[in-house]
Formats: C-alpha cells, sequence, structure tokens
C-alpha cells in the first residue's frame, strides 16, 4: 500500500513538475514578445507598459522554473522511494533470493539501497 502511494505521488508531483516546465516555456515566450514590442514601441508610454509586462514575464519564468525542479526532483525521489518499497514488502521476496542468489536492503535513514546479484 505504501508503495503504491508513493509511487503514485512521485508521477502526479514528477507530472506537476513537467506542467511547471511547460509554463516557464510560456513564459519566455511572453516576455521575448514583450521585449520585442519593448523596443520597437510606437510612443514612450508603450515602451514602459511593455517593459514591465516583460519584467512580470521573467518573474513568472524563474519561478516557474524553481517549482519545475523541485517538483521534478521530489518526484524522482518518491518513484525511487516507491519501488524500494515494492522491493522490501515483495511477498515472494525470500523464495526470489533463495533461486537467484539475490539480496537487496534499504535503510531509509542513510539515504542508501543496496542491490547485490551472486553468480
Amino acid at each position: 500500500m505504501i508503495a503504491t502511494s508513493t509511487l503514485v505521488a512521485g508521477v502526479v508531483i514528477g507530472a506537476l513538475g513537467g506542467v511547471s516546465f511547460y509554463g516557464m516555456n510560456k513564459a519566455e515566450n511572453d516576455r521575448k514578445s514583450n521585449y520585442d514590442k519593448y523596443f520597437f514601441g510606437e510612443n514612450k508610454d508603450d515602451a514602459v507598459l511593455y517593459r514591465k509586462k516583460a519584467e512580470d514575464a521573467d518573474k513568472k519564468r524563474k519561478t516557474y522554473l524553481g517549482l519545475g525542479i523541485a517538483g521534478a526532483g521530489l518526484g524522482v525521489a518518491l518513484i525511487a522511494t516507491g519501488i524500494t518499497f515494492y522491493c522490501i514488502e515483495f511477498e515472494g521476496e525470500k523464495e526470489v533470493k533463495k533461486k537467484y542468489d539475490l539480496s537487496f536492503g534499504a535503510s531509509p535513514m542513510d539515504g542508501t539501497l543496496q542491490f547485490a546479484l551472486r553468480w
């Protein structure tokens, strides 16, 4: 149950991070468009308005970038944790270890995951 919940949360949060990267790209395009209008504005009032819009779009871009990195990183970490929990909760774990001479273990406190295959 914990493994499934962790995997689903990782996928959802990772997807939200991806959507944030989409928002970042849209804000970047808005910033470029407004800077073009700023440089080629017909009068001073239009130039000031487009410069402010470009600066606002740049702030949005930076915010979306931070959210995207955090979401993608947290999503990957949760997916890895979910996979680890699946390995730990696997019902046939003892039979698989005996048959294939495998060993794996996780130490959440240390943040380590170990997997060994002996041949």
